[in-house]
């Protein structure tokens, strides 16, 4: 399962200007094996192709516009914690959580809310005892990234703090000599206060700190990640009427480290910069002995920030719903829909074909019946069943001529007479207690104790068109009360 791994520019660079697709974001393709097939820089108009032929598409998001914080959590279900989840940080927020995507570390559940600006909220404590990773971020914003990307056929949407992609433990720093820093040269002054950085550690000052600049237009974007589960994320302007070229990133890069030293004043750091300006990096931590020593530069890349995506949460999309993304991939469904929606259309026609075709051959007995019965009655005006009238008009010209009916009591009777005499020659008056004809049926009344050839009867009496069926048998008795017969026609 390939998947497509985006930087994209803060939302501070996107408010900038009008055209903020064609804005550069850093990408990688990686492929099902971990292996990355491309990467490099392009905007999110050239990475709509990626994006539809990728089947996941990972959004690491500045850290600028993430805000993480610590807080202590009751025992929730994820239902009850995502309605609480607003009150619970709500006073540490510098506007309504009302517009704002809410999310808790490790957990589904999610809640919008705004964030007007950014705001930094972090604080220290243990895993334990209920606290738990809450990410901030703006609605609108991540809204509008999602639907970008859906727009460009993404199926899966996955959005992570760039804070918390970030490798936790830095590696071992080398010496400044085995990097080939040239020789310490100005004041200390220009970079902090050496009072400052030559102090040692205070308690609960983080042994180590990673950190992480990229170029954003004309500015910087600054990531650190002090823990496991705190970090924040910093945008850098150039001042106005700063100089243009190196004399730019030259002043940046001061900057950055300035800012840095502000932010993490003693612990040891690792800085993670673009290759193309590790020289200018390089340049403006070496005026200073102690930053020298403690800060770890080194170049960006791209495995860093996957192995590190690979664990990160709290998954930010979670608290778009829908706007996430599908997770099936309708695009390679699409034809066998195609051909099942076909299917099922061809047999709906041929149904209702048959259903035609039935309902006009019924018509047109109906109609036949009809008028055979008006032909051979000819004075009948009112016909709702020609069938059963005809039979009715058979049975009754059969009486007249002294015919009788095959349910007549008569006819029944005789028949059973015939069958008994056969079956059970002799027998009858032994057997049978009484007769009754009642709905046109004969029932037979049978004493009790005798036993009656009872499937003989029924054979013989199917031979003369009439039926034999069992009546309930009486209170307190085993054997069956009589017997039912009637015409089978």
């Amino acid at each position: 399962m390939n998947t497509l791994y985006i930087r994209p520019p803060p939302q501070s660079a996107a408010d900038s200007t009008s055209r903020w697709l064609e804005l550069a974001c850093p990408f990688a393709l990686v492929s099902g094996g971990g292996l990355i097939e491309r990467e490099g820089v392009a905007s999110f108009a050239q990475l709509s192709g990626a994006a539809a032929g990728a089947q996941r598409v990972v959004v690491l998001l500045a850290a600028s516009d993430v805000t993480l914080l610590r807080v202590q959590v009751p025992p929730l279900s994820s239902a009850r914690l995502k309605a609480a989840l607003p009150n619970l940080v709500e006073e540490r927020l510098i506007a309504d959580p009302s517009a704002c995507v809410v999310v808790a570390g490790g957990l589904p559940g999610s809640l919008s809310g705004n964030l007007s600006g950014n705001s930094f909220g972090s604080s220290s404590g243990s895993s334990s005892g209920g606290l738990r990773t809450v990410a901030v971020v703006q609605r609108d914003w991540l809204k509008f990234l999602a639907n970008t990307l859906i727009a460009s056929g993404a199926r899966r949407i996955a959005a992570l703090p760039a804070q918390l992609c970030l490798p936790c433990q830095p590696e071992q720093r080398g010496q400044p000599e085995q990097r080939g820093q040239p020789e310490q040269r100005g004041q200390p002054e220009q970079l902090g206060q050496p009072e400052q950085l030559g102090q040692p550690e205070q308690p609960g000052q983080p042994a180590s700190v990673t950190a992480a600049i990229s170029e954003q237009g004309t500015g910087l974007d600054l990531t650190l990640r002090f823990t496991e589960q705190e970090g924040i994320g910093l945008a850098i302007a150039p001042a106005m009427g700063a100089a243009e070229g190196l004399e730019a990133q030259e002043a940046l890069a001061r900057e950055a480290i300035r800012t840095l030293c502000a932010l993490v004043p003693e612990a040891p750091l690792t800085l993670y910069v673009p290759q193309p300006t590790m020289r200018v990096y390089r340049d403006a931590i070496s005026h200073h002995d102690v930053l020298n020593r403690r800060i770890n530069l080194l170049a960006d890349n791209w495995p860093r920030w996957i192995a590190g995506a690979q664990g990160a949460a709290p998954d930010l999309m979670a608290g778009l719903g829908a706007a996430g993304g599908s997770g099936l991939a309708w695009r390679e469904w699409r034809w066998p829909m195609v051909l099942a929606s076909a299917v099922l259309l061809t047999h709906a026609i041929a149904l209702n074909a048959d259903w035609w075709h039935l309902k006009s051959e019924a018509g047109s007995l109906r109609a036949t019946q009809i008028q055979i019965y008006q032909s051979a009655y000819p004075k009948e005006t009112v016909i709702l069943d020609p069938l059963a009238q005809m039979r009715q008009k058979i049975d009754a010209a059969k009486r007249n001529t002294g015919q009788p009916a095959p349910d007549d009591f008569t006819a029944i009777l005789a028949a059973f007479g015939e069958v008994c005499g056969s079956v059970m020659p002799g027998r009858a008056a032994s057997v049978i207690e009484a007769l009754e004809y009642r709905e046109r049926s004969l029932i037979v009344r049978l004493k009790p104790n005798i036993e009656a050839p009872l499937q003989q009867m029924k054979t013989a009496l199917a031979e003369r068109g009439l039926s034999l069926d069992l009546v309930s048998p009486d209170a307190g008795s085993a054997r069956p009360a009589g017997w039912k017969i009637r015409s089978a026609k």
